[in-house]
């Protein structure tokens, strides 16, 4: 077996053989972003990627670019003047309505004008004539006005309340449409924040929808005949002014459930009740939103041909960021399918308008956007070259600091620190960042502050700073972590792409803490084979990072938080409880497969032993190894072929622990698999003579925590049975069933039957929702696909959804208090070959059941040798002589042997695909 040697010597040394990436690219492109607009200009920002390694001119000081005076906007100053008189008489004349009236005009006009500084003076003076003036209507538009003035410097927090009394105000004074434009706003700036779970709830709220409906979620959960339904009732609605505009909204929030084509239907709608010469910007917007879904949906000549649409209807608009929302995300798109001639087509027509539009946050981080966009492409020429841009993003700078604007600002710092670092100025850039950020932290706004302590990790690391790179990116992570609600990633192209720009933050970081660092002297653990040392303490954080980022990969998968219940932590189990148990955590990093073993303490009350091997083998390898060992066992070919790749995972996963386990007395195994590992049964590695299910007991779990243990033994074992024996729904039948559920059903004279006609959705949710049945046996056909919609299992009349089950059975624990389900089992269901999401469908789907252990198998297996293995874990659950000591993991291992040692189902094929989730014991 080949290990990974590290460089003994200095940390520079190390640090530049840890990161073979710096010493190939010497740089990553630190700012690729996401931002497409969804309503106004919504920029979530996200980091996409590397760098790319260029050999570019240094750019000027910072000092020097920062120096020159930002671009000024001309206010309409006759309209100014003639509101300033009108101020004027009425102050003279005593008349405070008035004098209110105007201050909101001459406020909204100076706000129009991009002076912000007298627009704010204008409507503190007249938010100071109330509450004494007792005018609600005009009370709630100074309000209106004074969030939308926070709003265009940035603070969406601040916005929001006062958005919220204007709403007040208005539901006091009976005005619908004051309502519903309010809303509107606070939609916007609600996805601007990152919030599009909020930010839907509050669009959905604003229709009568029935139902319990309040989520996109539970939209995008919907059969399409209720889907169908429910567009219907948003159509009686559309007579309102604005409520065309609050669909738009929700479609617009809806794509990040990953259901496109049901957001593409409602944004059809909105336009259908839209009139371009009568609601031009309202128009605008519905076909820049369809223009992001058709993008998603990898239909770029569609969404080019919608946003052209959408910049036509607003080229006439004033004081209106539509034009450029469109034309920039025409570019974005342009550029991303390398079209760079026709993307440098529109620059001029953008860089004209971003010079002369009104400066507010919308169109200041819109000048700062498109020079991001242009600063990733190499090697960019005029009009958008590289001295250009970064012009661009100085006065931007510049701008935001006159208008007090610090989300911007920050912003701008960062791109600019990106681009620095492009032309290896290595030391501006990382004081650009840490400017950006020390701007960014106080807005107390997460989505603005992690993408730089992201770039700020990355710089440290080109320096070889080991210790600073891994503070920046803990904090990174940290941050990360508030946002874990709102981070969405339904489809490939959402604002928050996770693989492209969460995963990679977690990933690194645990490549930093076990970068072996030969400084360190207290506490060190020695790799098996390797040179180097890590200590405890950085092994432990790993595994707990990785813990964090299976959690955020399921929350994102799911859309929602999984785990919920009460839960122990797996340590705390093996070492004051199962001391005979061993968990092994593989973790994917970008150069090497890196492998945590943990053991029982010798302290009952301490922590765990850790112990840890480095593999030489990269991710691509391994997927690869994975890929063919799963094809060869789904598709039944020899049993020869199984034993090379079978055989190499061994060698990497358990071999260089052997002795370990050994010592330890170790019997049963437990791994947190990480990526492509999750595709595969454990079962199946082989050492050369036995496969590891011959040597072990087996479980897989997410994370670090478990739903607290409990022993079977103490368990009246009653369980609910849910068979499908014949063809449904075009899937084909499967007779074994018939005996299958027979034998459960006579095995135990408390069970209950649902079969083929009895077997509907509406009467399991019943039986699982009344009943605090132990045991849960579905045999049936379930699929498990990379989205949670997709994710299935069938019933007689319909397919029920891993949302919908999942939801059903926390339900249950919520309504009756009852104790969560001990054993879930799903005998006849498969994950998509080849997808790691797939997998991701079933263990979310074991977490989120809430049952302490989970059995399915990952593929299609015989239907025959299924049977026979189910009635097999029933009759050992029933009889084993070892009853009062016996685990979960050992009732699954002693079926699967019996198929294995039988004649006719010995082939893995038949008996490896079966996992257990959850607790062993």
């Amino acid at each position: 077996m080949a290990y990974r040697t590290r460089s003994p010597h200095g940390s520079k040394v190390s640090m530049m053989h840890h990161f073979p990436r710096y010493s190939r690219h010497v740089y990553h492109r630190v700012g690729r972003w996401l931002v497409f607009a969804v309503v106004g200009l919504i920029l979530v920002l996200g980091i996409q990627g590397p760098m790319q390694a260029r050999s570019l001119p240094s750019l000027p000081t910072v000092s020097s670019l920062l120096a020159q005076a930002p671009p000024q906007a001309i206010a309409p100053i006759a309209s100014l003047d003639h509101l300033e008189r009108q101020l004027a008489a009425a102050i003279a004349q005593g008349d405070r309505v008035v004098q209110a009236q105007t201050l909101n005009h001459l406020a909204q006009a100076h706000r129009q004008a991009g002076n912000f500084r007298q627009a704010q003076d204008a409507i503190a003076q007249s938010l100071a004539l109330f509450p004494a003036l007792k005018q609600p209507r005009l009370y709630a538009q100074a309000l209106t006005i004074q969030a939308s003035l926070e709003r265009d410097r940035g603070a969406y927090s601040a916005a929001q309340g006062y958005w919220e009394q204007a709403v007040r105000l208005y539901n006091e004074g009976g005005d619908r449409e004051g309502v519903q434009g309010t809303r509107l706003n606070q939609i916007s700036a609600l996805a601007a924040m990152g919030n599009v779970r909020r930010a839907c709830g509050l669009a959905i709220a604003q229709f009568e929808v029935g139902d319990g409906l309040t989520q996109c979620d539970q939209i995008a959960a919907l059969t399409d005949a209720e889907f169908v339904v429910l567009r219907d009732r948003f159509a009686t609605q559309l007579h309102h002014p604005l409520a065309a505009q609050l669909l738009t909204r929700l479609a617009a929030t809806l794509q990040y459930t990953g259901r496109l084509e049901r957001s593409r239907q409602l944004l059809d709608l909105s336009l259908s009740t839209l009139d371009p010469q009568q609601q031009p910007q309202a128009a605008a917007m519905a076909h820049l939103v369809l223009g992001n879904i058709h993008r998603s949906l990898e239909q770029p000549d569609e969404a080019i041909a919608q946003y052209k649409t959408a910049a036509e209807l607003a080229t006439p608009l004033s004081a209106s960021s539509l034009w450029l929302d469109a034309q920039i995300n025409h570019t974005r798109l342009l550029l991303t399918t390398k079209q760079v001639p026709a993307a440098r087509a529109l620059a001029p027509a953008i860089l004209s308008r971003l010079q002369t539009e009104p400066l507010n946050h919308r169109t200041l981080i819109a000048r700062l956007v498109f020079a991001q966009h242009w600063l990733d492409v190499p090697n960019p020429s005029p009009p958008v070259d590289r001295a250009t841009l970064a012009h661009l993003v100085a006065d931007g700078i510049q701008a935001a600091r006159q208008r007090g604007d610090r989300a911007a600002e920050a912003y701008g710092l960062g791109i600019l620190g990106s681009a620095y670092a492009q032309t290896h100025q290595t030391d501006t850039a990382i004081q650009l960042t840490r400017d950006a950020l020390a701007l960014a932290r106080p807005l107390q706004s997460p989505e603005l502050i992690y993408p730089w302590e992201w770039q700020l990790t990355q710089l440290l690391e080109i320096q070889g700073d080991l210790d600073g790179a891994i503070a920046a990116n803990e904090r990174a992570v940290d941050t990360l972590e508030t946002l874990e609600n709102d981070l969405v990633s339904s489809n490939r192209d959402s604002q928050f792409s996770f693989r492209e720009s969460v995963e990679p933050i977690y990933r690194n970081l645990v490549s930093l803490l076990l970068t072996p660092d030969t400084r360190h002297t207290k506490n060190q653990t020695q790799a098996n084979g390797n040179n180097g040392m890590i200590s405890q303490g950085n092994l432990r954080r790993a595994r707990q990072v990785i813990e964090n980022l299976q959690v955020a990969e399921l929350n994102d998968f799911f859309r929602t938080p999984c785990i919920s219940a009460r839960t122990t932590e797996i340590d705390q189990i093996i070492n004051q409880g199962d001391r005979s148990t061993a968990v092994l955590y593989p973790i994917l990093l970008d150069d090497r497969l890196t492998v945590i073993l943990s053991l029982p303490g010798d302290n009952p009350q301490g922590d765990a032993l850790l112990r840890y091997n480095i593999a030489g083998a990269n991710p691509a390898t391994i997927s690869r190894t994975v890929d063919q060992l799963r094809r060869t066992l789904a598709g039944n070919l020899p049993e020869s072929r199984v034993y090379g790749p079978a055989q190499t995972l061994y060698e990497w996963l358990i071999a260089p622990f052997e002795a370990d386990l050994q010592a330890h007395q170790i019997e049963t195994l437990t791994f947190v698999l990480d990526g492509p590992l999750r595709r595969l049964p454990m079962a199946v590695l082989f050492d050369g003579e036995q496969y590891l299910i011959e040597k072990y007991n087996l479980a897989i779990t997410p994370g670090l925590q478990l739903v607290p243990p409990r022993s079977l033994q103490s368990v009246e074992l009653s369980p609910l049975v849910a068979g499908l024996s014949e063809a449904r729904h075009g899937f084909e039948a499967i007779p074994a069933v018939v005996d299958e559920v027979k034998h459960i059903r006579d095995s135990f004279p408390n069970s209950k039957l649902l079969f083929n006609e009895s077997f509907t959705t509406a009467n399991l949710l019943d039986a699982i929702q009344t009943n605090p049945f132990p045991i849960v046996h579905l045999a049936t056909h379930g699929e498990f696909n990379a989205t949670p919609t997709d994710t299935f299992l069938l019933t007689w009349d319909n397919k029920i959804n891993a949302n919908e089950f999942s939801q059903v059975l926390q339900s249950r624990d919520l309504q009756q208090n009852s104790p969560p389900i001990e054993l879930l089992i799903l005998s006849a269901c498969q994950t998509a070959l080849g997808d790691d999401r797939a997998a991701l469908g079933l263990a979310g789907l074991a977490v989120r059941s809430g049952a302490r252990s989970t059995i399915a198998s990952l593929w299609s297996v015989s239907d025959e040798s299924t049977g026979l293995m189910m009635q097999e874990l029933y009759q050992i659950l029933l009889h084993s002589p070892e009853q009062d000591t016996l685990k979960r993991a050992e009732v699954l291992r002693r079926a699967q042997l019996s198929l294995l040692q039988s004649d006719d189902f010995h082939h893995p094929f038949f008996w490896a695909p079966f996992i257990l989730i959850g607790s062993w014991l």
